[in-house]
């Protein structure tokens, strides 16, 4: 129930502006602010530059996460690792409507899947399973972006994907409630905890 309440507040009424979801911007919009990087992944291989920019937006969604509401007293760094564990099996999608790229792909299935997720806050668990949701678990303290081959109304096009680790998705005994960074086991970063290895 905690994680339920969490991410409730978290979609719908958070102070922070970039966690805000504004009248007269659609859903995906509002994600384009908390994860830009995700529309901004132009090859496999992005620059140093690139993956800094990635690690600093999450972070700061992140910090934004736990000092909101309730707050997670246990949401962790995250750094660029290129070793998080992408999802396999093939990477195909039917639209009811034309997309003209990856981007456009994206932003219709965040806003698909944040509908959802308000009209059933119970399928946090199975949208997080290996998908750019599982950023949103306090326990994450990797993350990688990269562009991922796809088929997209039969024809090939390349899409833009985030993904965190080391956990998969994202559980209620995932969160931690309290005062941002007051469970952490060692250093604190303005509310996130820092793993020593970052």
């Amino acid at each position: 129930m905690k994680l339920i309440i969490v991410l409730f507040f978290f979609l719908s009424s958070s102070s922070s502006m970039a966690w805000r979801i504004n009248k007269g911007n659609s859903i995906s919009e509002e994600i384009k602010e908390i994860f830009p990087m995700v529309f901004r992944v132009e090859r496999a291989n992005p620059t140093d530059e690139e993956k800094n920019s990635v690690v600093n937006v999450f972070n700061e969604g992140r910090r934004g996460l736990a000092k909101s509401g309730q707050g997670a007293a246990n949401m962790n760094k995250l750094k660029w690792s290129d070793s998080v564990s992408f999802p396999t099996g093939e990477c195909n999608f039917e639209t009811t409507v034309p997309v003209k790229n990856g981007e456009e792909l994206m932003g219709l299935m965040i806003d698909e899947d944040l509908s959802n997720l308000k009209a059933n806050h119970e399928i946090i668990s199975k949208l997080a399973d290996q998908s750019i949701f599982n950023c949103l678990n306090p326990k994450q303290t990797a993350i990688q972006c990269k562009e991922i081959p796809c088929i997209i109304n039969s024809q090939s096009m390349p899409i833009p994907y985030c993904i965190c680790g080391p956990e998969r998705g994202l559980q209620e005994e995932d969160f931690v409630l309290g005062t941002a960074g007051s469970k952490c086991p060692g250093a604190v970063d303005d509310g996130l905890c820092v793993d020593p290895s970052i």
